[in-house]
C-alpha cells in the first residue's frame, strides 16, 4: 500500500499558498467537483498535479505532550510513488470506496479518499485514507470542499467518525483544526506501525451544537427576560406571519453570507419585510464580494440547516470566526429570532441578544440597512 504519511497530507501546504499567483485568471466557477471513477484513474490522470510541499516544522508527542519542533524536509512524489498511488484510489473505488476530485479547467487539483470498511467498534469509523490539494492552487478552499465531501459521503454510510492518519506538518494540523478535527480516541495500530509520526485523528460526522433547548438553557442562566412561542417549522417570513405573533413588525429575517476567499463569514439580521441585496450589504459593511455561504459552511460553523439561521447560531462558532451586523431598526427594540430550530421563536429585547454574542466573543454591531 502506499505510504500513509506522504499518502495522507491533505490542502497540507495551504499556508505556503501560489494558488491565485500560479494560476493566472483563477475563477471559482472553474473548479468542477466530482467523483471519480475507477476507469479514469491512471497516470495521466495526474499529469498536471504538484505534489510538492516544503516542510519545516512538525508536531511531535513527547512524554504525553503534543510540541512542535524543527523537522525540515520537503515531501514529493515520484514516478513509484504515482504508481502507488493510482493502485490505492483504484482499490479503493473497487472496493467501495470513495474517491472525489476537484478539476481545474479539466485538470485534476485536488482529491481525497475514503475506505469503505467501518472499524473500531462503537466508534464506527471510515478511514479518510488520502487529501491533497496541488501546491499551485493551495489556499483556494479546494481542501475544505474535498473535505466536506468526504463527511458527507462517510455520514451515508453510516459512520460516526473519520479516522485520519495525519502529515505531523504544522500547517497540515492547522487545517485539520479549522475543520474541527481531535486526536483520535482509539489508534489504528497499523497506521501507527506504518507511520509512527504521523498524528491521528478523528472527525465526528454528525456534531453536534448548542440545540433548542441549549438556547433556553442558556437565557435562563443569563438571566435574559424572553417569551418563547412554540410553532410549525417556519422556512420563510411567510410561515412566521402566518402564525399571527404579537409585534409581527419585530420580526428578523437572517441572511449567513461568505466573502469570495471563502474563509470570512458574515450573519446579517434585517428587520423582516425589508428587501435588500447582497451587493448593498457588501457595500456597507465593507466586505469584499459576498455570496450566500452554502449548507456545509452552516452546518460547520454554526451548526445549523437550510431555514433556521438565527443569532443564537453563533453560539456554536467555536472559532469565533462570524460576524454579525444588525438592522438599526432594532437599536432599542425587541426582536424575534429562532432558538436554532425554526419550531419555535424566542421574543427579547436585541441589545440583550447583542450581548450574549458580544460574550461569545463574536464581533457585532449595527447596520442602516
Amino acid at each position: 500500500m502506499f505510504s500513509e504519511g506522504r499518502r495522507r497530507t491533505n490542502k497540507n501546504a495551504e499556508l505556503k499558498t501560489t494558488g491565485r499567483e500560479d494560476m493566472p485568471g483563477f475563477e471559482d466557477g472553474r473548479i468542477e467537483y466530482r467523483q471519480i471513477r475507477g476507469d479514469e484513474i491512471c497516470r495521466e490522470l495526474f499529469s498536471t498535479f504538484i505534489r510538492h510541499q516544503v516542510v519545516t516544522k512538525c508536531w511531535r508527542k513527547e512524554n504525553g505532550k503534543w510540541l512542535v519542533r524543527d523537522a525540515p524536509f520537503i515531501d514529493d512524489w515520484s514516478e513509484k510513488d504515482y504508481e502507488t498511488l493510482t493502485v490505492c484510489l483504484k482499490h479503493t473505488v473497487d472496493s467501495g470506496g470513495f474517491v472525489y476530485g476537484a478539476f481545474y479547467d479539466g485538470r485534476l487539483k485536488g482529491f481525497v479518499s475514503v475506505e469503505s470498511g467501518l472499524f473500531g467498534g462503537e466508534h464506527r469509523y471510515l478511514d479518510l485514507s488520502s487529501i491533497h490539494v496541488s501546491e499551485d492552487m493551495r489556499g483556494n478552499g479546494i481542501g475544505k470542499e474535498l473535505f466536506l465531501a468526504a463527511v458527507k459521503w462517510a455520514k451515508s454510510k453510516g459512520a460516526a467518525k473519520l479516522y485520519i492518519s495525519s502529515h505531523s506538518a504544522v500547517e497540515s494540523q492547522a487545517f485539520y483544526k479549522t475543520m474541527g478535527c481531535v486526536e483520535a480516541q482509539m489508534y489504528h495500530q497499523k497506521h501507527v506501525e506504518a507511520e509512527p509520526f504521523d498524528c491521528q485523528l478523528e472527525f465526528a460526522v454528525e456534531q453536534r451544537g448548542m440545540d433548542k433547548q441549549g438556547v433556553y438553557e442558556h437565557l435562563k442562566k443569563h438571566n435574559v427576560p424572553h417569551t418563547i412561542v412554540e410553532h410549525l417549522p417556519a422556512f420563510t417570513v411567510e410561515d412566521i406571519h402566518s402564525f399571527h405573533l404579537p409585534n409581527r413588525e419585530n420580526g428578523a429575517k437572517n441572511l449567513f453570507l461568505r466573502d469570495d476567499k471563502k474563509n470570512n463569514f458574515y450573519l446579517f439580521t434585517i428587520q423582516c419585510d425589508k428587501t435588500v441585496s447582497i451587493k448593498s450589504l457588501q457595500q456597507k459593511a465593507l466586505t469584499r464580494r459576498l455570496s450566500f455561504a452554502s449548507e456545509d459552511d452552516l452546518y460547520r460553523v454554526l451548526k445549523l440547516r437550510k431555514g433556521e439561521v438565527t443569532p443564537f447560531g453563533v453560539l456554536n462558532d467555536t472559532e469565533r470566526i462570524v460576524k454579525v451586523y444588525f438592522d438599526n431598526y432594532f437599536q432599542d427594540r425587541d426582536i424575534w429570532v429562532h432558538p436554532n430550530d425554526n419550531t419555535a421563536s424566542v421574543y427579547l429585547k436585541c441589545r440583550e441578544l447583542i450581548r450574549i454574542i458580544r460574550d461569545h466573543g463574536n464581533e457585532v454591531g449595527f447596520l442602516d440597512i
